[in-house]
């Protein structure tokens, strides 16, 4: 089962299977089948879509952009374990196991898995 979680920020929890769906879109609107209260969200920030060639993430003109594994992105392919940013949420892309791109994250480099690990990570306060 194809779907998508809210692992850090605003929407940590979230969570939308895409189920049969050819595409689900992600944004603050009540009416984004992922909706995620967050003020840096437009209103239909992104949108999932499914292709003959996988799972794509499109980005709706949102002002905060969307980035997949730390690199703002128009259009992206999903592959497993890609972590998205949208606003101050971040989520990872868990496909099932018939969705295209369920192989190897996009992230190739060991700097490339850093850099996706610290974009996904909740942000810690300094202590003085």
């Amino acid at each position: 089962m194809s779907r998508i979680v809210g692992i850090a920020g605003i929407g940590r929890g979230a969570s939308l299977d895409l189920g049969g769906r050819a595409t689900c879109r992600i944004g603050s609107h009540p009416t984004a089948e992922l909706h995620i209260a967050d003020s840096r969200l437009a209103p239909l920030h992104a949108r999932i879509e499914r292709r003959s060639d996988g799972i794509w993430i499109v980005d709706l003109g949102g002002r905060e952009g969307t980035f997949v594994n730390g690199a703002g992105v128009h259009e992206r392919r999903l592959r497993q374990g890609d972590v998205v940013r949208l606003g101050g949420t971040w989520l990872r892309w868990m496909p099932g196991e018939g969705d295209a791109g369920g192989g190897r994250a996009q992230t190739d480099t060991l700097a490339d898995r850093l850099r996706a690990y610290y974009q996904a990570a909740p942000l810690q306060e300094a202590r003085p």
